[in-house]
């Protein structure tokens, strides 16, 4: 089978590929973060979307091997590339969450906050879409493989609309190492000039459901979150919640 057919096939395809990646509504989500981040939330009332290429992984917006498992050896490097002159002006940006499966993370508390003063924001893959209201943003799960050089395992990617053939959505990948993470994405892509990130207006009426704060903070910052809620004017009742995880002060 050559390239070529290989690359129609996938295009008829998108819709099963799309579902394999699409997250229900209903499931709750969870992103960890430091106070300073979450006053610039309140404040501007924007989400911070970060280049991916930025990420310290090495493999993101790097195309598997296994994606060109069949091919002819010439489309093959004629498709790379192609790549290669597109990546400068594609940029993908991400803003990261994690399932939350019923409870937080221990792991995520200490990588991604700073431990007397982090907080947590869970909502649903639901509201997180309602909040951004806007349709250019795909929220998709991320899928962990083996390993980027292993031509043996399958890999499919969904698609922009506007560039679906030059362009998967490769930043839907990481190693297993990762999978820890549970990871939950909102991506959009821009053919533009590269940017370290961008801010994206969003309804936190519509988007914070509980605030959760670290296991390492003392109890009294709980309450000065839940005033600087208050201060912040959302106009419902949030549920501010000091951590269960049981640790050492």
């Amino acid at each position: 089978m050559n390239g070529g057919k290989m690359m129609v096939e996938d295009t008829k395809d998108m819709a099963q590929i799309e579902k394999e990646f699409c997250v229900g509504d209903d499931e709750e989500i969870i992103r960890y973060m430091s106070l300073s981040k979450f006053m610039s939330l309140l404040t501007f009332k924007e989400l911070f979307f970060t280049n991916v290429k930025v990420f310290e992984d090495a493999h993101e917006g790097e195309i598997p091997a296994s994606f060109f498992k069949g091919w002819n050896e010439n489309f093959e490097e004629g498709y790379k590339n192609i790549q290669s002159h597109i990546n400068p002006v594609r940029n993908v940006y991400a803003n990261c969450w994690n399932k939350f499966n019923g409870q937080e993370s221990y792991a995520l508390w200490k990588i991604y906050t700073d431990e007397d003063s982090g907080v947590a924001i869970k909502t649903t893959v639901g509201k997180l879409k309602k909040a951004l209201n806007n349709k250019k943003i795909k929220v998709y799960e991320m899928k962990y493989i083996d390993s980027f050089e292993n031509k043996n395992i399958s890999v499919r990617f969904p698609k922009f609309e506007f560039h679906e053939v030059l362009s998967p959505l490769r930043e839907v990948y990481k190693i297993k190492p990762y999978s820890y993470e549970e990871e939950i994405r909102a991506l959009f892509l821009e053919i533009s000039d590269e940017e370290p990130g961008k801010m994206v207006e969003i309804d936190l009426n519509e988007l914070i459901e509980t605030v959760y704060v670290s296991p390492f903070a003392k109890k009294w910052f709980s309450d000065l979150i839940r005033e600087t809620i208050k201060k912040y004017g959302l106009n419902k009742e949030v549920a501010v919640k000091h951590s269960k995880i049981p640790v050492r002060k």
